[in-house]
């Protein structure tokens, strides 16, 4: 009786092991992103806004937030441009590590701290992940306000959206986590590669320091349990609990 129930432990041992295996997976998308002026907890505050959103749909016409696909804030590798539909993100993320700078043309003497929003598979409506970091530093935290800015212009409180509250996005296959984010408004020497509606590839910046931050996300697949081993699972559990009750006859 003793090996029987050690077989039937040992199966649904097994049988539990076999849930944490990872499904096939191919990437997510991190289609916008905005940065905005705000207060520790993300509450939107100072007027100043950029993001991946070209005119039209963005009529607003708010300054870009350009990406690069690089580590090095010298030498950027652009990810979008332009003022238009190729403002927009579309930058496939597999399981991995990565690290992204971020340019936006220089305004205005917020002191306080700025909020990341990013957006992921196409949804605009609210971010998918938020986060606020003092003024040049890199110690940031989850933004939960519930006084964000999103993504497009409107009339009246509409352009108000709550922040996501995560540092966290799944689609329920692959989950990204932000690792690191960082803001600078003054850092010498500032780079100067874009302007308010395009970076200035082949012809230099506008002649004003860029703000910059640097960003970077871990993607990894999600643990979901196979059907075959739940089944597996199952029948070890019926095993045990029969062998339990044959002894206690």
């Amino acid at each position: 009786m003793e090996r029987s129930a050690h077989c039937a432990l040992r199966a649904a041992a097994l049988g539990a092991a076999l849930l944490v295996g990872a499904p096939a997976a191919s990437a997510l998308t991190l289609s916008d992103a905005a940065v905005f002026s705000s207060n520790p907890e993300g509450g939107a505050y100072g007027g100043l806004i950029w993001n991946t959103v070209g005119n039209p749909p963005d009529t607003a016409n708010r300054w870009n937030l350009y990406f690069s696909s690089g580590p090095d804030v010298g030498s950027p590798v652009w990810l979008n441009g332009f003022n238009d539909s190729q403002t927009n993100l579309n930058v496939a993320l597999a399981p991995g590590t990565y690290t992204f700078v971020l340019y936006a043309e220089s305004a205005g003497g917020h002191d306080d701290h700025f909020t990341l929003s990013l957006y992921f598979d196409g949804d605009q409506t609210a971010p998918d992940i938020s986060a606020a970091v003092p003024v040049n530093s890199g110690i940031f935290g989850v933004a939960g306000a519930d006084n964000g800015l999103g993504l497009l212009e409107c009339f009246g409180d509409c352009n108000i959206v709550p922040n996501a509250n995560s540092l966290s996005y799944s689609d329920g296959s692959l989950i990204a986590t932000l690792t690191g984010f960082s803001w600078f408004t003054s850092d010498e020497p500032l780079p100067d590669f874009v302007w308010p509606h395009h970076h200035g590839e082949g012809y230099g910046g506008s002649g004003s320091p860029d703000f910059f931050g640097v960003v970077t996300l871990s993607v990894a697949a999600v643990e979901v349990p196979e059907p075959g081993s739940l089944a597996l699972l199952g029948s070890g559990l019926v095993g045990l609990a029969a062998l339990r009750r044959r002894g206690g006859r």
